[in-house]
């Protein structure tokens, strides 16, 4: 059944109909175009190889007026062109209206000849404007955090950035059949809007100063800082290796062979990029949860205890050494080489409540030196705040304050390392669970 054109739906195609072709140069070599009808005045630089298509505008005895699509208009041997077969309606294959035959592009023409399916121009230019939503959309999520956002945000930036990129098309159809998208304003309009959406779940405001609520950090005179933003209450510093090498030696020693290392399977099937293994100080039984995977909880050995010791004097000093509270838990990770890492995220899990108090985190590496980024969960400015540290065999790490609520880290992939590195990360329990969902016997 012949469907019927829709007017409506297909009315601004007719205004961007161009001139099809109706005749196919042929003979042999190359066939000269003429300025003039008695073929006189040859274009030595305009030529047309056999098979190219044309418009005859003007057929005449011994020359016609062509139009190309890539030379322009000029005359020709008549003698030279052929008829190409006319065609005087075709279906669309996505929408099914039968069209007249300038409704159609020229390559969807070319498929029309030889009997083959063809997508009409509004139809066309509909695909175009989706897949230049989707990628749109996909810009704007990565401009705007991309990972960082929750589902439901992610669901409203993605409808209004579709939307927005919609509404800001003035017209399917331009002079020359394309689709005008404003895409700035739509980067804007999205922008703003997550701006908007970001201040009013409250994670935009600024958190209490250090004279409103007093934060023990952890200084000292040989600590460098990396990060100290008090807006944010987000401090970082950096401790180079103070140990001997006969201690990194033992500590390698043990760290490597005595944890029962696991690489379990993580959200999607794919196995952990490193090995690990979880510990807690002695009485606690909380496990720990991440990345769809379940570590059942060890107590800390008193090799690993030595190593927080001397870790922790090194820190705050023996005098200070009693003020700040020991971490009650230790995640210790394996990277076997480069190709083992652990991707952009913040230590936010419920028991730490890293994103809702001050949080402590004290990190020491051993083995191959690896790079540790940390970045702003938000973009702030032109483009998102990030620093680099070089962590060589025994240096100190630490993440205080709300860090983890407005910065991320990371342990890239390095492919060019070989060496293996163990990384201790101690930080407190604070919202205390058993691994069967009982109450922990440290909760108080």
């Amino acid at each position: 059944m012949v469907r019927v054109l829709d007017p409506v739906r297909h009315g601004r195609a007719i205004r961007d109909s161009v001139p099809f072709p109706s005749h196919v140069v042929t003979g042999k070599g190359t066939a000269c175009i003429f300025d003039d009808c008695n073929l006189t005045c040859p274009n030595d630089q305009v030529v047309l190889k056999p098979g190219t298509k044309v418009k005859a505008l003007s057929i005449g005895d011994g020359a016609s007026l062509v139009d190309a699509a890539s030379v322009g208009r000029g005359w020709i041997c008549a003698e030279r062109l052929k008829a190409l077969p006319t065609l005087e309606a075709a279906d669309c294959k996505c929408c099914g209206f039968s069209l007249p035959s300038n409704y159609f592009p020229r390559v969807s023409r070319d498929c029309l000849y030889e009997k083959g399916p063809a997508m009409c121009r509004l139809c066309e230019s509909a695909v175009l404007v989706a897949m230049q939503r989707s990628a749109a959309v996909d810009s704007f999520l990565a401009l705007a955090g991309g990972s960082d956002f929750k589902p439901w945000e992610t669901f409203i930036l993605a409808n209004v950035g579709s939307f927005t990129v919609e509404s800001s098309t003035c017209d399917y159809f331009g002079p020359h059949g394309q689709t005008c998208v404003d895409v700035c304003s739509a980067v804007a309009a999205v922008v703003a809007f997550q701006s908007w959406l970001w201040y009013v779940t409250c994670r935009t405001q600024k958190e209490l100063t250090l004279r409103e609520r007093p934060l023990r950090l952890i200084v000292g005179t040989r600590l460098k800082p990396v990060i100290s933003d008090a807006s944010t209450r987000s401090f970082s510093s950096y401790l180079s290796c103070p140990f001997s090498s006969e201690q990194l030696e033992t500590w390698w020693c043990n760290a490597s062979t005595r944890p029962c290392w696991e690489q379990p399977e993580v959200k999607g099937g794919a196995l952990l990029p490193r090995y690990a293994a979880w510990y807690v100080r002695p009485g606690c039984s909380c496990a720990y949860d991440f990345s769809g995977t379940h570590w059942a909880p060890q107590d800390m050995p008193e090799w690993l205890l030595d190593i927080e010791d001397a870790v922790w004097k090194e820190l705050v000093g023996p005098c200070d050494s009693d003020e700040l509270v020991k971490p009650n838990s230790c995640l210790l990770n394996y990277y076997a080489n480069g190709t083992h890492s652990v991707d952009w995220h913040a230590d936010d899990e419920p028991i730490f409540e890293g994103t809702l108090r001050d949080c402590c985190i004290v990190s020491l590496s051993l083995g191959a030196t690896r790079y540790f980024d940390m970045r702003r969960r938000r973009i702030c400015g032109p483009q998102r705040e990030q620093v680099r540290v070089k962590l060589n065999g025994g240096d100190i790490i630490t993440m205080e304050g709300m860090l983890q609520k407005h910065w991320q880290h990371r342990v890239p992939r390095e492919p060019g390392v070989d060496a293996p590195r163990i990384n201790f990360t101690w930080r407190t329990i604070v919202a205390h669970r058993s691994e069967e969902g009982t109450r922990c016997p440290c909760s108080v």
